[in-house]
């Protein structure tokens, strides 16, 4: 509940949707520097949370909580091949998120207006810089 929630839904929609949406604009750039790594960023997701799914169906499903603290899954009948899948799910949409993320400084950096200086760009973009 919470992996998907977290990195499924509120990640992907704030940074991803937003931030692909805004930060073109308020630099008045014509789009993001990457376009096709946004591309595949986003499509990295839909078979991620595939193999979270699939993680719940195998065996006897990841029973170690919303954390994975470690000595949940490292307790005997945890470590199968159910919590190998949810973990990997979770390694995704983290390559996904730094492939987002260069996306944005290098479109900050590179394709600013011309008079617009990193001082002056709006409170949003340099969020999404930070």
């Amino acid at each position: 509940h919470a992996f998907v929630l977290f990195f499924f839904m509120l990640l992907p929609i704030l940074f991803g949707g937003f931030g692909n949406s805004l930060v073109p604009l308020l630099l008045r750039a014509p789009d993001m520097s990457f376009p096709r790594m946004y591309n595949l960023s986003f499509s990295l997701l839909p078979p991620s949370l595939f193999l979270l799914f699939m993680s719940s169906m195998l065996e006897t499903g990841v029973r170690a909580g919303s954390t994975v603290y470690p000595p949940l899954p490292s307790t005997t009948g945890h470590m199968r091949s159910s919590m190998h899948f949810a973990i990997f799910s979770l390694h995704l949409p983290g390559a996904s998120s730094i492939m987002r993320a260069v996306n944005f400084i290098s479109t900050i950096i590179n394709m600013r207006f011309n008079s617009m200086s990193m001082q002056k760009v709006p409170l949003f973009v340099s969020s999404v810089f930070i």
